[in-house]
């Protein structure tokens, strides 16, 4: 009914609007009327586009900004792999951000698995921190009608000496347990025991330097597995057996290298069959900070290793960094 008044008026009125007093009024008011439908329109198009490409977070910038874009190589009709990769400029990707410290207090994954729109956020971790420590942890996750929501919530308890000694991660709605860990420590205050339940936990053992010697599951007071290390100069070398008497043999290596006290590569193959081995590449820049992280395959002891993925890291900092600041980002940059 506007709409049509608006038009009548400005047909009614034509060229003689500025001599006819009613028409006067009516432009007037027609101005007014263009006026409020552009506000209308602006409103509406902001309220659109918050709903349909983003959702709104509560947001922590830090002084450190780690940016990972993962790419892999396509493959023909075939299966065969080619030389293509994904599109650079249209990858899902995961946004850290570390204070002046180097403490982790949020990661943001943009792009979900069916829908990359990088406009769409996949999940959010954020982190609190009193006195250098880690206290809270607060996870967000997203669906495809574009909603985010808390789902679980993480509290760290310490001890005297300001070791983690339990995590407690509850539903975040309802203050719920949903999982609990445990920890110890040895007088040199290396973590000996991850503790899911008094049957179920991780056993370390760890030398006079250190270095870990061996780690194993224990499941319903049982060993279920076990990994045993030694080290060269360069290297630390893990053996990988199973226990679960079911007449098959998983032993496998891995082989850790070192340049300049930094991780170059990590390879791991069965020994005791032929199955998939894998190796990862990591290239640091001139200041040490991890800058891209290589991803092989080979689906055979036998067979030479093939590139399948990469990942490029770009690392912005708003301060001059440490040596110990550089080990905290390549920390949160390779994480395995």
């Amino acid at each position: 009914m506007i709409g049509l008044w608006y038009i009548g008026s400005s047909v009614l009125c034509g060229k003689f609007s500025a001599k006819v007093p009613a028409c006067a009024y009516l432009q007037t008011v027609s101005s007014n009327f263009r006026q409020t439908v552009k506000v209308i329109n602006i409103i509406l198009t902001i309220l659109f586009f918050t709903n349909a490409f983003g959702q709104e977070i509560p947001k922590k910038d830090g002084c450190i900004e780690i940016k990972k874009v993962n790419h892999y190589f396509l493959h023909n009709k075939s299966g065969d792999q080619t030389k293509r990769t994904t599109n650079k400029s249209n990858r899902p990707y995961l946004i850290s951000y570390l204070d002046t410290l180097g403490n982790l207090i949020e990661k943001v994954g943009y792009g979900k698995h069916h829908n990359t729109d990088l406009r769409i956020l996949d999940f959010v971790e954020q982190n609190k921190f009193e006195n250098g420590k880690l206290i809270s942890t607060v996870k967000y996750n997203t669906d495809y009608d574009k909603n985010i929501n808390a789902d679980y919530k993480t509290i760290y308890f310490y001890n005297n000496s300001n070791q983690l000694i339990k995590e407690k991660e509850l539903y975040f709605k309802t203050d719920s347990l949903f999982m609990e860990f445990n920890f110890e420590y040895d007088s040199n205050g290396n973590k000996t025991k991850t503790i899911f339940n008094p049957t179920y936990y991780y056993q370390r053992v760890f030398d006079n330097q250190s270095q870990i010697q061996s780690l194993k599951q224990i499941y319903d007071n049982k060993l279920r597995w076990e990994w045993t290390y030694t080290y060269t100069d360069t290297t630390r070398i893990g053996e990988f057996k199973t226990f679960y008497n079911d007449g098959k043999d998983y032993t496998k290596k891995e082989v850790r290298t070192y340049r300049n006290k930094k991780l170059i590569e990590v390879e791991e193959k069965y020994t005791s069959q032929e199955g998939l081995s894998s190796k990862t590449v990591l290239h640091y820049d001139k200041l040490g900070l991890i800058v891209r992280i290589d991803y092989f395959q080979a689906f055979s002891n036998n067979r030479t290793y093939k590139l399948q993925a990469f990942t490029e890291i770009k690392t912005k900092f708003c301060r001059q960094l440490t040596q110990e600041l550089i080990e905290k980002i390549n920390d949160t940059i390779y994480d395995e």
